[in-house]
């Protein structure tokens, strides 16, 4: 099960890849992918937006970077006898709590604005690793789904919140 898995990712990739590889890229695209970064990530501290942009989104990007993976650790090492293959499950928990809260953003940021939903996600964000303080010692399903469920919502929400917010 767990190599069919990889085997259809892999395809899938490389089929992703292939379509992309096709797409036209307009002659503006390719005069500025030409010119130097340098000066324009200089320019892009000037400016204030875009300033908050990028401080906005490198604190999302790490809290997911130093939240989420946690999940899968404490699993592995926190229980005994958790397979690759459940383990492939509960990241498959995260990745449908990603899709499923992507369409719930939408609406909530329409609704309320991107700065709350942000904060609102990153708050969820935290919660997987306050789920693992509290985890009872044996194995059970109806916790440990919990953590990737949340880790899921919260890293991918703060960052669609994020899009919207700077759109």
């Amino acid at each position: 099960m767990l190599t069919f898995i990889i085997i259809a990712g892999s395809m899938l990739g490389f089929t992703s890849v292939y379509f992309m590889y096709h797409v036209d890229e307009s002659e503006a695209m390719r005069i500025s992918a030409k010119q130097p970064i340098w000066e324009e990530l200089k320019r892009s501290f000037t400016i204030k937006a875009r300033r908050q942009q990028i401080y906005v989104n490198f604190v999302v990007n790490f809290a997911t970077a130093m939240t989420v993976p946690i999940s899968m650790v404490a699993l592995k090492e926190g229980y005994e006898n958790i397979s690759d293959n459940q383990a492939l499950f509960f990241s498959l928990l995260q990745f449908g709590g990603a899709v499923c809260v992507s369409y719930v953003v939408r609406i909530l940021c329409d609704e309320t604005g991107p700065k709350p939903i942000v904060q609102l996600c990153y708050a969820v964000m935290l919660l997987p690793c306050v789920l693992w303080i509290f985890s009872p010692l044996e194995f059970t399903w109806n916790f440990a789904i919990w953590p990737f469920i949340l880790g899921g919502i919260g890293s991918t929400g703060a960052l669609l919140a994020c899009v919207q917010y700077f759109l």
